[in-house]
């Protein structure tokens, strides 16, 4: 009896992979359908697949980050403001925790951090703080006002600006527009 119920499970497994490879609509993303677009950075594409999980969980906005040294991903993160009901879980943070944990230091400032969405003061000095070299964003602060996510117009410290470049909004952009249309409350 064992035996076949080993079987039915490998054989339920096999299915499924196969599905998986076959594209049926089955992601990485966890429990996100696959989306009809894509970022032309591979770490602003994984930075926008983090956030896909997050608001396909709805566990917060749509934000995903990953910290990136020589090359490869060494942290990531996604907004969890909603499931831990904490106005400070932020992608950015979960990403540098992640880096940092991963690479035992706290020192990162051979990394750079992407973000679906220009990062909050409070993002910005965490960022500065462990000496992420460049930060790349998707959206600015008129996007995240546009769906209630930016309360006091996108005021960054000034060093930030140095660092800090827009890449790929049109690919986060439309993150933005699946979180609304999924009409999640982020308040």
């Amino acid at each position: 009896m064992r035996k076949g119920m080993i079987h039915a499970w490998k054989r339920m497994l096999a299915i499924l992979l196969a599905c998986t490879l076959a594209g049926c609509g089955i992601s990485s993303s966890g429990n996100a359908p696959q989306a009809e677009y894509q970022a032309e950075n591979e770490f602003m594409q994984a930075a926008i697949n983090e956030a896909r999980k997050g608001i396909h969980s709805e566990e917060g906005g749509p934000v995903g980050a990953v910290v990136v040294k020589d090359g490869t991903i060494v942290g990531k993160g996604h907004d969890t403001v909603l499931a831990e009901d904490d106005a400070t879980a932020h992608a950015e943070l979960a990403a540098i925790r992640n880096a940092e944990k991963k690479l035992g230091t706290r020192d990162l400032s051979d990394c750079q951090l992407y973000t679906t969405a220009a990062p909050c003061m409070m993002c910005i000095s965490a960022a500065e703080l462990v000496g992420i070299g460049h930060v790349y964003y998707g959206c600015g602060y008129e996007d995240k006002a546009s769906i209630g996510m930016e309360r006091a117009g996108g005021a960054v410290s000034a060093s930030a600006g140095t660092y800090m470049e827009q890449l790929d909004r049109d690919a986060c952009l439309q993150l933005f527009k699946e979180f609304t249309d999924l009409d999640i409350e982020l308040n």
